[in-house]
């Protein structure tokens, strides 16, 4: 008797060693079938643990926590910071205001301690990605967590308030440069009928990429590419050509992007490019497949796929509802923060089903929407040239789109009488975005008069009118004076709609130059002028002579329309190009011929064209030099002038 606990303790643990072999045995095919069925990563696991902890126990854990995280905080200690942050979200998993916070404390508190534009960046991306990755996935129905995400884009990054707002800009630019490339510029429905194979292309979305591997993704839905090869056969043949060439497909990869970027003629890249680049004799067979005309529709096929699958499975953005955006609000272009901030406020409002309510997460979500729209009229023309010192740091300019106006000016509308339905209190005179939506309809009425859109603005100004009266009785005078009226009742106009109006009228004199309107350029070039002599009316002395001329910023813009029209989104020929080069003045010529001639001579030469008979020199060059020279020496100057 005395044995028989012994022989029970040694029969367990010859059991515990047996069943310990055969766990070691299985591990391999278990760990194969976790990565290709998706099952959860040991990680995965371990975090997930934590949400299972019990109640009584987690309180002091979480209480811990905080009071940890705050500590490393005010000792700059943010990378431990990060991990402690993941924990107190996986112990508060529905618990929306926890990640809310924690989103907002990285992309705003943490992030102006960094020193760097790259560290800035990153901890901004953190915020986006907490929220995005795992914050409204596991709280799909929460409004604040949309809102949140939608105000880090909408401010965070596309405001002005950062003084590394342009490093944010630039970093989101190129990662959807790089995805999306350029959209189409010309009309509203040519823009969205761009993006429309990538909404349609094969994706499963009830299932998303997740991570299946420490620090990799399962990127492309290898089921959803069988179905586009049976849908179009010529893209199997295309991907076996790739193939050849080491560009392939795989849950992890999707180098053809890579591929297509590095080689591609389209317009869609060459848009930011600086110039033409030799392709290397190794690269040259690919560089050819990648341009062969004959594989254009299954490339373009091939390309949506990747694109749709990317979107969904990295940046968890559902490309259908991204048509929809863009369906409902004009041709946005995914590379700007605004779109982001649209895409993301309407999913939310979609989802819980909050338009128009007087709930205040509601009413701020809403104004999202607005503030967004609004910033893609001042803003939404992006111009990006690439940095070949660093891929993810591109030039960035934003220009004016007004196929914004009516959209915003819809929105306001529609908002407004979805909130009336509910809130009985107000009217349209008095409603709570009244104030806001008058603002925008005097700077759009501004903003279409520079474009010689002027039927258009009388419209607005008479919307004012029959909706909220003549509160201010510029509103009732004729349109020219209703415009330089607005500009000096605060003594000068504000920068950025002075600098905007400028831009704007020298543009539309440009293009009006194209088609020989001498009347409208005319007018254009002495609207800039008057708000160039408005702004500086009231400009202090000592500023004044900080201020481009006119003459130069006609010299930009000419400049750019010139070498790079795509970058403000026009299509123009090398021949409409030479044409508006002709129109210029001999001054004009002058100025801008040595930034010009480089990249048009190689444009020229590709194109088998002659360049000294499209663009001659101009008979004034050496006399433009030493102008050129002078502004140099004198910037050089008062740069020197300036306070240490």
């Amino acid at each position: 008797m005395k044995s028989y606990p012994r022989l029970i303790q040694v029969l367990a643990l010859l059991v515990a060693a047996a069943l310990l072999a055969a766990a070691g045995l299985v591990q391999g095919p278990l760990d194969e079938a976790r990565r290709h069925d998706e099952i959860l990563t040991d990680a995965e696991a371990a975090s997930s643990l934590l949400e299972v902890i019990p109640g009584g126990l987690r309180a002091p854990i979480i209480a811990y926590l905080w009071i940890r995280v705050e500590d490393l905080k005010q000792n700059d200690k943010y990378y431990e910071i990060m991990q402690l942050s993941d924990m107190i979200c996986r112990l508060q998993p529905r618990f929306p205001g926890v990640w809310d916070y924690h989103a907002w404390n990285m992309a705003y508190n943490i992030s102006v301690k960094t020193h760097t534009p790259e560290e800035r960046w990153l901890w901004v991306n953190n915020g986006v990605e907490l929220l995005r990755d795992k914050g409204i996935p596991y709280n799909p129905k929460s409004i604040i967590l949309y809102r949140q995400l939608a105000w880090i884009f909408n401010h965070k990054i596309g405001d002005f308030m950062d003084e590394m707002h342009m490093t944010y800009k630039a970093h989101l630019a190129s990662i959807f440069q790089r995805l999306l490339a350029s959209p189409p510029y010309g009309t509203t429905q040519e823009t969205i009928d761009g993006f429309r194979p990538v909404a349609q292309a094969p994706l499963d979305r009830t299932r998303q990429g997740d991570d299946v591997v420490p620090g990799q993704r399962r990127l492309i839905q290898m089921d959803q590419l069988e179905v586009l090869k049976k849908r179009q056969p010529e893209v199997a043949t295309y991907l076996a050509e790739l193939a050849r060439h080491g560009v392939s497909l795989s849950h992890s990869q999707e180098n053809l992007l890579e591929a297509y970027n590095r080689f591609t003629r389209d317009e869609a890249v060459m848009a930011i490019r600086r110039g033409l680049k030799p392709v290397e004799p190794p690269d040259k067979p690919l560089a050819d497949l990648i341009n062969d005309p004959k594989v254009a529709a299954a490339r373009s096929a091939l390309l949506a796929f990747v694109r749709a699958q990317v979107l969904w499975n990295r940046y968890r953005m559902d490309p259908q509802w991204m048509l929809t955006v863009m369906e409902r609000y004009g041709p946005v272009d995914w590379r700007l923060p605004w779109a982001h901030a649209l895409y993301w406020t309407t999913l939310g409002i979609e989802r819980t089903q909050g338009l128009g309510s007087e709930n205040i997460e509601y009413i701020n979500t809403d104004r999202n929407i607005l503030n967004a729209l609004k910033a893609l009229t001042w803003y939404g023309r992006l111009t990006m040239i690439e940095n070949p010192d660093n891929g993810d740091n591109p030039e960035v300019f934003m220009l004016s789109d007004l196929r914004f106006v009516d959209s915003c000016q819809a929105e306001h509308d529609r908002l407004i009488r979805a909130r009336l339905a509910v809130a009985k209190k107000e009217n349209y005179r008095s409603n709570i975005l009244a104030d806001g939506h008058i603002n925008y309809l005097s700077s759009a009425v501004q903003m279409l008069y520079a474009a010689h859109r002027r039927d258009k603005a009388r419209e607005l100004m008479q919307f004012v009118l029959d909706h909220y009266g003549a509160k201010n009785p510029a509103w009732k005078l004729p349109l020219e004076e209703f415009v330089y009226r607005i500009f000096e009742q605060d003594g000068r106009p504000i920068t950025e709609v002075a600098m905007s109006q400028i831009t704007m009228s020298i543009e539309t004199a440009l293009l009006a130059m194209l088609t020989e309107q001498s009347e409208i350029v005319a007018d254009s070039i002495a609207h800039a002028k008057k708000v160039l002599a408005a702004y500086l009316k009231g400009l202090p002395e000592r500023l004044k002579k900080f201020q481009p001329d006119l003459s130069y910023v006609l010299e930009q813009m000419a400049a750019r329309l010139l070498v790079h029209p795509r970058s403000l989104g026009y299509n123009l020929s090398l021949v409409d190009r030479s044409r508006l080069y002709v129109q210029l003045g001999a001054e004009t010529r002058g100025m801008i011929y040595d930034f010009i001639a480089p990249p048009l001579q190689q444009e020229c030469a590709a194109f088998e064209m002659d360049f000294a008979k499209l663009f001659p020199t101009p008979p004034n060059l050496e006399q433009a030099r030493q102008t050129i020279r002078k502004r140099m020496e004198e910037a050089t100057e008062r740069n020197q002038a300036l306070p240490k």
